[in-house]
């Protein structure tokens, strides 16, 4: 379409709760749009906040650092035993974890590829990706990161 009197939109669907949301709403929107109304065009702001930002070796870095300054001033003192439990584990494990980080490119190609549906490799890849989820929540305590959901107990 083009002319003084057409118009385009932009339909965003924003950064919700979890990198598995499909954004419905916004491909509904597409899939109404007839040749008489304004080009459509989607952006799946949650899909690349969590590909482009989140889960990313140096957003998954800083948040290592960020952990660590954390637990310095005391910020997880009051922390319940699952966060505790997760604290310890990076504390034992950091080389691990920072093998984990550096392979998070890997895991979400795997996610996008057919090598998802071979089950060993779809459900490795998605371990890996819940587990940095958990380390990125850790970053921000005490808000939660999840595969299926996000959940901050101060703002409700």
């Amino acid at each position: 379409m083009s002319g003084a009197d057409t118009a385009h939109i932009l339909a965003v669907h924003p950064p919700v709760a979890s990198p598995a949301l499909v954004p419905l709403p916004a491909a509904g929107q597409q899939a109404l749009a007839s040749t008489r109304m304004p080009s459509l065009e989607l952006y799946d702001a949650n899909i690349d906040f969590y590909t482009e930002f989140l889960l990313t070796p140096e957003c998954l870095e800083k948040s290592l650092t960020c952990i660590a300054a954390r637990k310095s001033y005391g910020d997880y003192r009051l922390a319940g035993p699952a966060t505790q439990s997760q604290l310890r584990d990076l504390g034992a494990n950091l080389s691990l974890w920072q093998t984990r980080i550096a392979a998070v490119d890997q895991a979400l190609a795997t996610c996008r590829t057919k090598r998802f549906y071979n089950p060993p490799e779809g459900v490795q890849a998605l371990g890996d990706l819940k587990n940095l989820l958990h380390l990125a929540s850790l970053a921000y305590y005490p808000a939660q990161i999840g595969w299926g959901a996000f959940d901050h107990p101060p703002v409700q």
